[in-house]
C-alpha cells in the first residue's frame, strides 16, 4: 500500500494553502486534498483503485496531523477493500509517523 502512494522512507511534503483548503503533494507526486482546521489540525485524503479482476484493491488514504504543535505525530489510515476473486478480507491499516519542520 505504501509503495502505491509513494510513502516509503523519508519523504518531504509540499503543502499549498488557500483559505482552509489544502493541496498536499508528497515527494513522489501523490496528491492529497484536505483542510486545515482552526486548531491547526490538517486532515486530508486521496483515493486509489486497482480494479484487477483477479485480485483488485481500492482504498482511501486518510491523513491527519496537528501542524500547530511540531514535532507532531501524523496518523495515516487506509481502509482497504479487496475486489475480484481475491481471498483477502477487507481491513484497515493504521500508520503513525513523526512530523517536523
Amino acid at each position: 500500500m505504501l509503495a502505491l502512494l509513494g510513502l516509503q522512507g523519508p519523504c518531504r511534503f509540499q503543502i499549498t494553502q488557500s483559505g482552509q483548503a489544502l493541496e498536499i503533494v508528497n515527494c513522489n507526486g501523490v496528491q492529497f486534498q484536505g483542510i486545515v482546521e482552526r486548531s491547526g489540525r490538517i486532515n486530508a485524503e486521496t483515493h486509489f483503485s486497482d480494479p484487477s479482476p483477479i485480485c483488485g484493491v481500492s482504498f482511501t488514504a486518510q491523513f491527519s496531523v496537528d501542524a500547530w504543535l511540531l514535532p507532531s505525530t501524523a496518523t495515516y489510515s487506509f481502509p482497504i477493500r479487496w475486489t475480484g476473486d481475491c481471498p483477502l478480507p477487507d481491513c484497515t491499516l493504521i500508520i503513525e509517523s513523526q512530523w517536523g519542520r
